[in-house]
């Protein structure tokens, strides 16, 4: 009688916890299964951790549960999956390894069943590792924006840049050229941006704009205004314009801030205007300087040295400002020119913030 209930006890110990609703084929395999997930990604990283415990992992979806299974071992062997299941347990990470059987990529023809190695003790139920099911990634969006950069009086398009950072983390997010369209790609929201627009002629433009709040205009662009109010009578700026070391001649990269300052000048026809030239410092040394009759006003190509003063480098340079605007058609009596040398310096000449001592200042002196 003892025996029998001894006997009973070992049997009872050695069978399998199971979820089965329907009864197993006989035929169906088992599987050593290290991981459900719900996406196929994260299956793909599983079987990329598994080959460092030299496991060879397969991802197949289960249709009833719309899971990937990665398992490591298939076999018809019950047994040697209980065996291989516990190894890896004890063995790696992957705590919650269990066996599954039925069918994994088809019909299956039940559903899944845990169970333990049968080794003569009470079995315990083994928990298949937690499926996080995770958010959607975001889709990557291009949109087409523009700066529509005006004249808040004469409601006019005007030429200029806008610089761009992100008004959260201060990264620069690029400068664009006003009143053309450009790309930009964002997931879910393109984010709240800084924008900078400094033209020559008119007042400083900053504000902080979302950028997920542009209205869309008849071509689908997505319209951000920049409304410039011009500069009046008594108001000073630094123009955007710079020179060559040593030299009267403009760089490269002045030409739009020229180009702008002409255009404001064109759109008010009435306005005159004062140049100022500052150097960094009073000491006298080379002057590189456009040679008569050149038209080269950014290039040194056609140029000649010489000796002069600070206040005559801010002279000439000045100059070769104004002769650009002249040439380009405006009335020599609007404009004046005022050199100071190094006698106004924003910073100490032997600072890190000297350069910016070298500059080209616009005043509006009428209207």
């Amino acid at each position: 009688m003892n025996s029998a209930i001894l006997s009973a006890g070992l049997l009872l110990g050695a069978s399998l916890i199971t979820s089965d609703i329907k009864a197993q084929s006989g035929d169906d395999p088992y599987y050593v299964v290290i991981g459900a997930f719900s996406s196929s990604d994260n299956a793909a990283k599983r079987i990329s951790s598994s080959r460092q415990y030299n496991l060879s992992g397969v991802a197949e979806l289960n249709p009833v549960r719309q899971l990937h299974y990665v398992y490591v071992l298939k076999t018809e062997d019950r047994s040697k999956a209980m065996t291989e299941a516990k190894r890896i347990r004890e063995a790696t990470r992957f705590t919650d390894t269990w066996v599954y059987t039925g069918l994994l990529g088809d019909t299956p023809t039940m559903v899944e069943k845990t169970t333990e190695p049968v080794t003569g003790e009470p079995a315990q139920e083994v928990k298949p590792e937690p499926v996080v099911v995770e958010p959607p990634k975001p889709v990557a969006v291009t949109r087409s924006f523009v700066f529509a950069i005006m004249d808040s009086e004469t409601e006019r398009q005007v030429t200029g840049e806008v610089h761009v950072t992100n008004a959260a983390n201060k990264s620069k997010i690029g400068t664009y050229r006003g009143n053309q369209p450009f790309s930009f790609t964002y997931a879910d929201d393109p984010g709240t941006w800084s924008i900078v627009c400094d033209v020559t002629g008119y007042r400083k433009w900053e504000k902080v704009v979302p950028a997920g709040s542009a209205v869309a205009n008849s071509s689908g662009q997505l319209v951000i205004p920049v409304d410039l109010v011009r500069m009046r009578e008594g108001d000073l700026s630094v123009a955007q314009i710079f020179f060559f070391k040593d030299a009267t001649v403009m760089l490269p990269d002045s030409k739009l801030a020229a180009l702008e300052l002409l255009e404001w000048m064109r759109d008010h026809p009435t306005a005159r205007i004062r140049i100022h030239g500052h150097t960094n410092g009073n000491d006298k040394g080379t002057i590189i300087s456009m040679k008569k009759g050149s038209m080269d006003y950014f290039s040194v190509d056609n140029t000649e040295a010489g000796k002069g003063s600070a206040k005559t480098l801010s002279q000439k340079r000045a100059e070769t400002l104004k002769n650009y605007l002249v040439s380009q058609g405006i009335d020599t009596k609007r404009i004046e020119i005022k050199a100071w040398g190094g006698d106004k310096p924003l910073f100490d000449i032997l600072s890190n913030e000297a350069a910016a001592n070298v500059r080209v200042e616009i005043e509006i002196i009428g209207e």
